[in-house]
């Protein structure tokens, strides 16, 4: 980003809530552009100049402000002065504009081609790409043009959602296992239960050690349990044996390793075994994802990123999944909306 001039001086950048917005107005010294986010750092406002008060950003209303992901260190009670590169992520989300109705993208792996189904407003599009240069360029025009879509693949490979992701469409993907799956609903196992590993081991990573007392005490409704440290095999095991969690989540380093998810402990590598949990999410780096197998995965439902993730607010994804699961009380509906602010993580479901 070009460095801008406004009064023979550096034009700076800054994050403010609505609040902290108007102290900015106040002192004439501080001239600049802002990114004004709601209280809470989920939503985006509007860019405003701040000398001259005009809104730069007219097409974003409150009621249709844009979802953002605001990194944990930029997250301060006073204003926070912002890189030009720290600010372009605010202006290409502004760009972007309110996302609309998403578009559902339904793309069925076969042997030799792609079957691709788009649904909106009860009506659905069908296409058949032969490769999967076809297939980038459809999905690409169709991001560009309804710019909110979200990606269902269906395969029996997960390599097909390492390479869908690499197409950088910045879109939530779930991978779902082909089958034959009954019409009727069924009952999920209800999310109460959650054990949470944050393990220090290795090199650090700046978001491990910070809001701890979330972590300890969770959420009203759910019954959290934290263990953090330089964790070992014999400890990890001893707590997973004491009874059947609902909702595993680890933060710390990890590969993977013969297709299976490890834990880069403190007596070295630990292979996640077959879980009867309801759900998994691994909050910190994985190396190697696109090794990944079907028959090797911990449990039937995992969400995970596919490229490193760097200093972001682990625990407000976590709150954020946990109001969206107890207002919709769906698993996969509470992983979508996390997704439209973390479109890095991408949900594997091999359930019946």
């Amino acid at each position: 980003m070009r460095g801008l001039f406004e009064r023979s001086e550096v034009l700076k950048y800054w994050l403010a809530t609505e609040a902290q917005v108007r102290r900015l107005k106040n002192n004439r010294r501080k001239n600049g552009l802002a990114a004004v986010i709601s209280d809470d750092f989920n939503y985006l406002i509007r860019i405003e100049n701040l000398f001259f008060g005009w809104n730069l950003t007219p097409w974003i209303r409150r009621k249709d402000s844009i979802d953002i992901a605001v990194l944990q260190r930029l997250k301060d009670a006073a204003p926070t002065t912002l890189t030009p590169g720290e600010m372009r992520r605010f202006v290409q989300a502004a760009r972007r504009g309110p996302a609309g109705e998403p578009v559902d993208i339904r793309v069925h792996a076969l042997g030799d081609r792609f079957v691709v189904h788009a649904a909106l407003n009860g009506r659905v599009a069908a296409r058949v790409p032969q490769t999967a240069g076809e297939l980038r360029a459809l999905l690409t025009r169709l991001k560009l043009k309804y710019r909110n879509i979200r990606i269902t693949l269906i395969g029996t490979d997960l390599a097909k959602a390492t390479e869908i992701f690499r197409f950088n469409l910045e879109a939530g993907i779930v991978f779902e296992f082909e089958r034959l799956q009954e019409l009727r609903p069924r009952r999920e196992r209800q999310i109460r239960e959650v054990i949470v590993f944050t393990n220090i081991a290795g090199a650090a990573l700046p978001q491990l050690d910070k809001q701890l007392d979330f972590w300890s005490k969770g959420v009203s409704g759910f019954r959290f349990r934290h263990i953090f440290g330089q964790l070992t095999r014999k400890r990890v095991e001893a707590v997973l044996a004491v009874k059947e969690w609902d909702l595993l989540i680890y933060r710390g380093h990890g590969f993977v390793r013969e297709g299976a998810i490890a834990w880069q402990l403190v007596d070295g590598a630990w292979t996640l075994p077959a879980f009867t949990c309801s759900a998994y999410m691994h909050l910190a780096c994985l190396a190697n994802p696109e090794e990944l197998r079907l028959d090797r995965l911990p449990t039937a439902r995992i969400l995970t990123p596919l490229k490193a993730v760097e200093d972001f607010d682990d625990a407000g994804l976590v709150g954020y999944f946990i109001e969206r699961y107890r207002a919709s009380g769906s698993l996969i509906s509470a992983m979508r909306a996390v997704q439209v602010m973390h479109p890095q993580f991408v949900f594997f479901s091999t359930a019946d």
